[in-house]
């Protein structure tokens, strides 16, 4: 869902462009929306942040409205004690459905890998993503 106002870049000042884009992936059989930039690159979704998994890299997209995310952050130390390599660059739609798996992240979810988008699956890791939260229970005693 492309931001059609500036305002709606600032999440904290207008919630209600990512509560309509939440409607609108419910009403399109999806969980999330992914949010595009004015420039078609990915920013995050209405409630998480991305992280694209290729290979030992772990791609955050760049985008100058999306807020970096608590859960975002741990989720990118376990990586790189893992020996990913974190990588900061746009990051265009077409990337999420050829990257080895895409995670959405927040910190009510933990990590979650994402099935499809727009009704296209993508590659999933569904081992690495309860590996990253398992070792957030146990980083934070849950």
């Amino acid at each position: 869902m492309p931001r059609l106002v500036e305002t709606a870049i600032h999440k904290t000042l207008n919630y209600f462009f990512y509560y309509r884009a939440g409607q609108w992936a419910k009403q399109n059989n999806g969980d999330e929306a992914i949010i595009m930039n004015h420039d078609d690159t990915v920013s995050e979704t209405n409630t998480a942040n991305l992280l694209l998994i290729r290979g030992t890299s772990a791609i955050v997209p760049v985008s100058p409205a999306a807020l970096s995310g608590i859960m975002q952050a741990q989720i990118i130390n376990c990586l790189k004690a893992r020996g990913y390599e974190i990588v900061y660059e746009k990051t265009r739609l077409d990337h999420c459905l050829t990257a080895d798996s895409v995670l959405a992240t927040n910190s009510l979810m933990g990590a979650v890998p994402v099935l499809s988008i727009n009704g296209e699956k993508t590659p999933v890791s569904p081992v690495l993503g309860h590996e990253l939260n398992r070792e957030m229970a146990v980083k934070f005693d849950t």
